[in-house]
């Protein structure tokens, strides 16, 4: 007891010195470096274990269970505390305003005000760029969250508020959820310094983190990944348990998770295979028909929670705008692995616990552990650019052009932070344990010990619960009820942080108990084992000496301690967010607000209102919630993938879309514009050229708009009405137009000289036109899925279990449950070789696309149509090729060749091997990257191809090189020594056709192709080129002088 007050004395003493003047409070560090050894030593940490606690107190809410229990809500507690820490503003109701933090606020605002009141999610909405179909092509999931929490405060707080809390409360979802998967696996302290690191984790731009989450306002994917990790954690009940219950919380969170972000389309299908292996490799084909059928069970409810948006998106998936961006190739990846700068923002620290934590995982013989360390694992293979370039995935199916692989890592993330943790505590943990078993091996002498040795067979319960025992106890029939409690707990949440595997254990035990228990040695006065200069002397008998030690290592260490946590801090938790009081415009915005509601209201005709602000400006965007007026924001526009979502400014374009009046925060200049009123730094500009009337005659006649809806439109041409009808609406596939009642077709033209424009146009005729948004059947069907899943998760999760077994629901579902379990006995054969068919035909399947090589074809004047076949692929064959620093007619220096790469130098861009990259905006192609030496040609060697009619492709700069003016870069084909193609890139980010056409005397036959490559000025000459040797059809010539 006096070692417990001194304790705390000693760390409240410690905290009051930190406070005095350098350098007095060195000792206050010391004073927490001893007073926190003694409380660790003492195992205050395991309060929920310590038999202290069962002899000292006794409140029912600390007994069994429910100590573990009240320790996890403890923990949640400590998350939900870093949550206000980190994020104070929004627990009060304050809405941050960075980056797209507006977007989703207008979003979720529009949700519930123009849809959710008439019992609708998806439809059509006038209010962003020429209209747009909202809740299609983007998941609703994070909008439902706020409108949620809006919904909670019944009245109590404003729409603003509902997003701020709704924001902050995400923040500790995303530890609380992580908490709740790790405590599948290991103990609380592992589980909670997992939540505090994900929590913490600075992150970078598309690698998560706060960086990413917080301060640019891309929070719906990490929100997807928080449901998508409840729903992992009921993943061992699911396929090893035998309740139902589990199988509908795995549905439930699983469709929210499908609902909130298209990236769990994917995270859920390379899941699958993974639990699948993973179920195999420990469990063989015990149970394996129930199991598996249990998992596609959660699966399929989750397919039809998250059908509700996914079945709609993909029937319109034609009108997505392609952001796909590559990740790194394989090697680029194993390079920063080694640097560990892998996940940029991340602390390395826990980078390089992480995967060994991962490593420890795989061989832990458990099922969820080695389930999320394979997945982990296998995350980073098929994020990387390699992955999909050597199988061809990209050309194989062209929605991956959509998939930002960077994203991958915030995948993965969350299972790094768990291993991390568990390598972090199991470290402290095991140094711990060695000191113990140093001391069980060297006891201290007889007289040191503080009863005889003999009357250890009936020790204390304190003495008996303590890891320092001399001796192992006799073995009993029925062990002690705390250890059965204890026992218990483990079972229940499997926390054994050691991953120790249980059947091993048990035989352990077994065979502990068989044995006599062995008298420990008797200590003789030669050698003296508990003292002397390498005795091992136990901190439990000198505890002074351990708070001595510990003061003094806290003296000496706490100058520089002061800048490592200056620093920690200033990564992980110094967060920087602006807020709606913060908002410099706020004030001018509010005056605006209250002039434009008074004078749009006198407004007859349809407009719209300009922002023209900066390009990744979004501050702006919730004046439509405060005004109802349609907006058009010059510039990026995220979480909108439409694309038909224009961004730049014309006077053509304006007059489309209907434009009336420019908001900025300058005066617009010009023929066409007139300042119409000043709110203070903001400028309300009147665009002259107007145009009333949202359609345009291209003909002559004369049409009038008689009805303008959301979703139905009106017009009525006139007897002498001819040409073509263009309505100022962007396309989409739900759309139909009926003349007189009849249908017909809708044409889509783009606007001329605008990118990402396309307006529904018909040929106009005298009478009556209806333009219409109709919903699909498949639309209405992905409703009635929906509410079917939601049912069937209803019956699971709050009805199966209470049921009694005579009732026909119940029966009926056990009965068929047993069918499998029957099935599961009768077919053990036939499972075996179902399954290493599907292995085997999955390998085959991957070995057709390895050796599969897709045409990369650029803008050429040959056509895929006039090939015969491809008969080399430069890019696929590059292991086979030499490299050297020289021109192609003089050998230099040669580039040392590692599999499909060549290194010319020290620098990672002076690699020579395959990448997709991007050139013109959002598109990306396979080439072979090869970046100019400094003063010299580069070059590329390929002997013994064997000749065709031509070869063909493209060659250019990358958009990562872009730059100002012109800088050449020369590309140089030769043909058995001779220059056959000298080609120049005449422009930056930009792809140009590369067609060299074989010598007659040279066909058919093997020849020695080289590509030299080299430019005056190498600063960012991204150069990158694709070739292919092909055969023509016979009736094909090339063009003169290609």
């Amino acid at each position: 007891m006096f070692r417990a007050i001194f304790s705390v004395l000693s760390v409240l003493c410690g905290v009051g010195l930190l406070f005095v003047p350098s350098p007095f409070w060195w000792l206050g560090v010391g004073c927490l470096f001893g007073g926190g050894a003694w409380i660790a030593h003492d195992r205050w940490l395991d309060w929920h274990e310590n038999p202290i606690w069962e002899e000292q107190v006794e409140w029912w809410f600390l007994k069994g269970k429910r100590r573990v229990l009240f320790a996890d809500l403890f923990c949640l507690l400590i998350i939900l505390g870093l949550a206000v820490i980190l994020l104070g503003e929004s627990f009060i109701g304050l809405r941050p305003i960075d980056h797209d933090h507006v977007v989703h606020y207008a979003k979720a605002w529009r949700l519930k005000d123009d849809f959710l009141w008439q019992g609708r999610l998806l439809g059509w909405s006038h209010d962003w760029f020429a209209g747009y179909p909202a809740q299609y092509l983007y998941p609703f999931g994070a909008d439902l969250w706020i409108i949620l929490f809006h919904t909670l405060g019944l009245g109590l707080w404003s729409f603003g508020q509902a997003y701020a809390l709704s924001f902050g409360f995400f923040w500790f979802l995303i530890g609380a959820s992580l908490f709740a998967l790790s405590r599948q696996m290991f103990d609380w302290k592992v589980s909670l310094l997992a939540a505090l690191l994900w929590m913490t984790d600075p992150g970078a731009y598309r690698m998560g983190g706060w960086v990413f989450t917080a301060v640019w306002g891309v929070w719906p994917q990490v929100l997807s990944v928080v449901w998508a990790t409840f729903a992992l954690a009921q993943l061992p009940k699911l396929v090893e348990g035998r309740e139902p219950k589990a199988i509908g919380w795995f549905g439930f969170w699983m469709g929210c998770a499908l609902l909130t972000h298209p990236m769990q389309l994917l995270n859920f299908a390379m899941l699958l295979p993974v639990i699948v292996f993973a179920y195999w490799l420990l469990k063989g084909f015990d149970r394996w028909l129930v199991s598996l059928s249990r998992l596609f069970a959660g699966y399929a409810l989750g397919g039809m929670i998250g059908a509700l948006w996914f079945v709609p998106f993909y029937t319109s998936k034609s009108f997505a705008q392609s952001y796909g961006a590559p990740w790194w190739t394989a090697s680029r990846i194993g390079e920063s692995f080694y640097q560990l700068d892998l996940f940029t923002g991340t602390w390395t620290l826990v980078t390089a616990t992480g995967f060994v934590g991962l490593v420890a995982m795989l061989f832990s013989r458990r099922f969820l552990p080695v389930c999320l360390a394979f997945f982990s694992l296998f995350v980073l293979l098929t994020g990387s650019v390699t992955f999909s370039q050597e199988f061809h995935l990209l050309d194989l199916i062209k929605s991956f052009q959509h998939v930002q692989f960077q994203r991958f890592s915030i995948l993965m993330k969350p299972y790094l932070f768990i291993a991390s943790a568990y390598v972090l505590v199991a470290g402290f943990t095991s140094l711990s344990k060695l000191q113990r078993k140093s001391e069980a091996l060297h006891p201290p002498p007889p007289a040191e010990l503080p009863e005889p040795v003999t009357e250890l067979t009936e020790t204390p319960k304190d003495i008996e619960a303590d890891d320092t025992k001399v001796s192992e106890p006799k073995a009993s029939d029925e062990p002690p009820e705390e250890e059965s409690e204890k026992d218990a707990v483990d079972v229940e949440h499997d926390s054994d942080v050691a991953d120790v595997d249980e059947d091993k254990a048990t035989e352990t035990k077994e065979e502990t108990s068989s044995q006599p228990v062995e008298e420990p040695p008797a200590h003789t006065s030669e050698a003296p084992v508990g003292g002397g200069l390498y005795g091992v002397t136990s901190w439990r008998t000198k505890p002074v000496g351990l708070y001595v030690l510990m003061f003094a290592v806290g003296c000496m260490i706490a100058p520089m301690l002061t800048s490592f946590f200056i620093q920690f801090g200033k990564r992980h938790f110094q967060r920087n967010l602006t807020y709606v009081r913060k908002d410099r415009f706020e004030q001018d915005k509010k005056r605006f607000v209250q002039w434009a509601k008074k004078a749009f209201a006198k407004e007859k005709h349809f407009f719209r209102l300009a922002l023209s602000f900066g390009y990744h400006e979004h501050s702006f965007f919730d004046l439509g919630p405060r005004l109802r007026v349609p907006i058009y924001k010059i510039g990026f526009t995220p979480a909108a993938i439409y694309k038909y979502k224009m961004e730049t400014k014309s006077r053509a374009l304006f007059r489309t879309l209907n434009i009336k009046y420019v908001l900025s925060t300058h005066r617009m200049y010009g023929r066409d514009y007139k300042t119409a009123k000043q709110f203070g730094s903001l400028y309300l500009s009147k665009f002259l050229p107007y145009k009333p009337q949202p359609f345009t005659v291209k003909g002559k006649g004369k049409v009038v708009l008689s009805h303008w809806g959301r979703e139905e439109i009106r017009l009525k041409a006139d007897a002498a009405a001819q040409g073509e009808l263009m309505l100022h609406v962007s396309a989409f596939s739900r759309w139909h137009a009926t003349h007189n009642g009849k249908s017909i077709p809708i044409k889509v033209v783009p606007l001329k000289g605008t990118e990402k424009t396309g307006f529904m146009q018909v040929t106009l005729k005298p009478g009556t036109y209806v333009f219409s948004f109709r919903r699909s059947g498949l639309d209405w069907l992905s409703g009635i899925v929906f509410f079917i899943g939601l049912f069937c998760i209803g019956y699971l999760v709050f009805v199966h279990q209470k049921l009694d077994e005579s009732v026909g629901v119940k029966r009926r579902v056990m009965s068929f449950v047993n069918g499998f379990v029957g099935l599961q006995e009768r077919t053990r054969g036939m499972q075996r070789l179902l399954s290493f068919t599907v292995l085997g035909g999955a390998l085959g399947i991957l070995a057709v696309l390895a050796l599969w090589s897709p045409a990369a074809l650029g803008d050429l004047p040959i056509a895929r149509k006039d090939i015969e076949k491809m008969t080399f692929d430069f890019g696929e064959r590059l292991r086979f090729g030499k490299a050297w620093i020289g021109p192609a007619h003089r050998k230099g220096k040669p580039c040392r060749s590692a599999f499909s790469r060549h290194h010319c130098g020290h620098a990672r861009w002076h690699v020579i091997e395959m990448r997709r990259l991007e050139f013109e905006k959002q598109s990306f192609k396979r080439c072979i990257w090869i970046h100019p030496q400094p003063g010299v040609a580069k070059t590329l060697s390929f002997s013994g191809v064997r000749a065709g009619d031509a070869i063909v492709g493209f060659y250019g700069i990358t958009a990562s090189g872009k730059m100002f003016g012109s800088h050449p870069v020369f590309l140089e084909v030769t043909i058995d020594g001779a220059v056959a193609k000298k080609v120049s890139t005449p422009q930056d980010a930009k792809t140009y056709p590369l067609v060299v056409p074989i010598p007659k005397d040279k066909k058919g036959k093997p020849v020695d192709i080289q590509f030299s490559v080299s430019a005056p000025s190498i600063g960012r000459r991204h150069f990158c080129f694709m070739a292919q040797m092909v055969k023509l059809k016979d009736d094909v010539k090339l063009q003169k002088g290609k």
